[in-house]
This record gives structure tokens, C-alpha cells and sequence, in this order.
């Protein structure tokens, strides 16, 4: 639980990785009533994984249904639920999974505190009991936080720092922990607005790298520019990694 919150961040950008999962803090799809996407596995080509997303009308995520392929069979591997507050904003996931055929339910909640203008001061992850508590603050012309602070119950304390580009997009979040080495993630966007490089780099303070996770992708694209295909990309060879189709 220590860095759950404060890596919150790292968690959503590594679902593209992971493949067959959509940013539902922050993808919307207007128009769009369902979206189907399709992940393939470059160690084990055998195995696809899949998911169905239903879309609300304000173009939100509402629930999806997640499978797992095996050659000549196919299962659902978890369901989930995602409920918004009037600011759009994610507060509540439920996830049912699938484990010998019996529905294993874990409730997951987000508690914002936010102002009348939208703007969100603290995010709290929420199981069976609270958890950490981030605090954001030092606010940007986007409404977006520069400077946050993470609490978890047992008084740690950890700090991050973070810079955005001229169209408000997060490309930098820089992290400072308790006990252990300071890293940063940065990120870069195409022209469409999606991750096309992903470093995750750990350093001491003369900058010196010790520890580094680097990722490129590449996209094609549908008639409405929407994603059609992504890809990873390793020493200039595209490996299709995921497939998306819209309805």
C-alpha cells in the first residue's frame, strides 16, 4: 500500500502496456456505445486477452467484461463497474473475478475533495479501510497540481513534483520517498494526444540513472482518428500489441 497512490500516475500510463485496458480516469468516447479491444502477447503469442467497455451518454466507461483466449478456449477473467461524480471523476470501481467459475467481488472507491470550480485538493484510495490520503497543491492554468504530498496511515510522508506541456498533458511526475532512491516519469505525446515514450528512470542527485524502464509505441489510426491499432516499438521493429474497435 506504500506507494499505491503516490504511483497512481505510473499505473495508468503501464495500462497501455499491460494491454486490453482503457484509461477510465481519463479516456472519454462521445457518440461511442461500446469499445472492443483486443491485446496480444509477444512472450506467449498463444494467449490473447480481451475486453468489451459499455459508454455511458457523457462518453464514460461504464462497465466492462475482460476474457482471456487459449488456443480452442475462452473465459471471462474479471468484470468491473465504474461510477463518476458530477466532476466526471472516477470515485468507485468494482471488480468481480472469475476464479473457478465463483465471482470473488473487491470494491475499490476514490474519495476527491474538490472545490466548486472542479478543481480536486486530495485523492483517497479506499478497500475495506481507508487508505493513503495524496494531497495536491501549487495549482497550474489547466487546474492541474505541480506539488504533491502522499500520507499513508502510519505517518510516512512522501513528496512528487510535477510538469505538464502547453496543452495541460502530464510529462514529467518526479518522486521522493522516505526510504528508497528518488525516480521520475516522463512521457511524451503525438500529435493525437497519445503516449508515444515512457521512461521510468531511478537516480540519486547528481543524476546519475541506476535503475530505468523504457517503453516506445506507435499507433494506427481509424477514419476518425481514433486508435485502431498500437504497438510496441523495440530497436525500430512495431510488434502489434493491441487492436481497438468501436460501435
Amino acid at each position: 500500500m506504500k506507494l499505491l497512490l503516490s504511483l497512481s500516475f505510473c499505473l495508468s500510463v503501464l495500462q497501455l502496456c499491460l494491454g486490453q485496458q482503457l484509461d477510465v480516469e481519463r479516456e472519454r468516447f462521445p457518440g461511442i456505445k461500446e469499445v472492443e479491444i483486443t491485446a496480444f502477447s509477444r512472450i506467449h503469442p498463444e494467449i490473447q486477452h480481451s475486453a468489451k467497455y459499455l459508454i455511458n451518454k457523457l462518453g464514460q466507461p461504464y462497465k466492462s467484461k475482460h476474457y482471456i483466449k487459449r488456443r480452442f478456449w475462452r473465459r471471462l477473467w474479471e468484470a468491473r463497474e465504474y461510477h463518476y461524480n458530477s466532476f466526471g471523476l472516477l470515485t468507485k470501481e468494482i471488480v468481480t473475478y472469475s476464479v473457478n467459475n465463483h465471482g470473488i467481488l473487491i470494491a475499490d472507491s476514490l474519495e476527491y475533495t474538490v472545490d466548486s470550480s472542479g478543481i480536486v485538493f486530495s485523492k483517497q484510495l479506499i478497500f475495506d479501510v481507508p487508505g493513503p490520503i495524496e494531497y495536491y497543491s501549487d495549482f497550474n492554468d489547466f487546474k492541474k497540481p505541480t506539488k504533491a504530498k502522499w500520507v499513508n496511515s502510519k505517518g510516512d510522508i512522501s513528496y512528487s513534483r510535477m510538469e505538464y506541456d502547453s496543452l495541460g498533458r502530464l510529462t514529467c511526475k518526479e518522486f521522493i520517498e522516505n526510504d528508497s532512491l528518488p525516480f521520475k516519469v516522463i512521457v511524451k505525446y503525438n500529435s493525437s494526444g497519445d503516449m508515444i515514450y515512457y521512461l521510468r528512470a531511478s537516480s540519486l542527485k547528481d543524476e546519475n540513472i541506476f535503475g530505468k524502464a523504457e517503453h516506445i509505441y506507435d499507433y494506427e489510426y481509424d477514419e476518425k482518428n481514433r486508435q485502431a491499432k498500437n504497438y510496441t516499438v523495440n530497436c525500430g521493429i512495431r510488434t502489434l500489441a493491441e487492436t481497438r474497435r468501436y460501435k
